[in-house]
């Protein structure tokens, strides 16, 4: 009977965390017709250090401020803070970032949901050079 009941407490615990997860990360697109899509940069760009780049995106449903950032495989870099509806942040890249092909912009709206959770994209990869 012992072996049932720890079975049965994995499912149950394997379910909880599941259900948590898909109501606590949305992606670029919830349930209420909400989202966020990166338009620039579309992937395969090389951008070049010390020069100025503009992130783009759409969105629908969504008011208030996005995060911009400029991340790779563990690191990420906030870039600034817009409201939503400007549709678009531009920066220099720092000469002091590394050389690296997998960059991708995010651009995330915490908490916006009905649930409280965030909208947010992903670009496909960049080089910075």
């Amino acid at each position: 009977m012992k072996t049932t009941f720890m079975k049965l407490s994995m499912v149950s615990f394997l379910t909880i965390s599941i259900f948590v997860m898909t109501s606590c990360n949305k992606d670029n697109e919830d349930d209420n017709n909400q989202s966020i899509t990166i338009t620039n940069p579309s992937g395969g760009e090389t951008w070049l250090k010390g020069n100025s780049y503009t992130i783009r995106w759409t969105s629908t449903g969504i008011t208030g401020n996005v995060q911009v950032r400029l991340d790779y495989p563990g690191k990420s870099n906030t870039i600034g803070y817009v409201d939503i509806s400007t549709g678009e942040l531009t920066f220099t890249v720092p000469t002091s970032w590394p050389s690296r092909n997998d960059w991708a912009a995010a651009v995330t709206a915490f908490g916006v949901t009905p649930g409280g959770g965030d909208i947010y994209d992903w670009s496909e990869k960049i080089k910075i050079q």
